[in-house]
């Protein structure tokens, strides 16, 4: 479920989008997919320079072309928590510098 709704918000991803749209569509996914809206932990949606804040929280930013994109997300359910991240280029195609 958790799986579900990352790849989800991950397929979403765009330049122009703000951070904080991509944790929104996860945790509506996730909300439709288990019926429980509850999060495991802050979400972190990253991209830029952000990605390499640890446990980088604020999800202010405005996704610009060209950059990767770091997922960390996790939903709650019965009282489990999945943590699951991803990174991925913006563009959905990995350049040469970010192989």
């Amino acid at each position: 479920m958790t799986t579900e709704a990352e790849i989800i918000a991950a397929q979403s991803a765009k330049p122009g989008l703000l951070q904080n749209q991509l944790q929104s569509v996860f945790h509506f996914q996730h909300a439709v997919k288990t019926g429980c809206p509850q999060l495991g932990f802050n979400l972190i949606a990253s991209s830029g320079c952000d990605c390499a804040t640890l446990h980088y929280e604020l999800n202010d930013k405005v996704i610009q072309p060209n950059q990767m994109v770091l997922l960390d997300m996790g939903g709650k359910w019965h009282g489990y928590v999945a943590d699951q991240a991803m990174t991925f280029p913006v563009s959905g195609k990995f350049d040469q510098k970010q192989k």
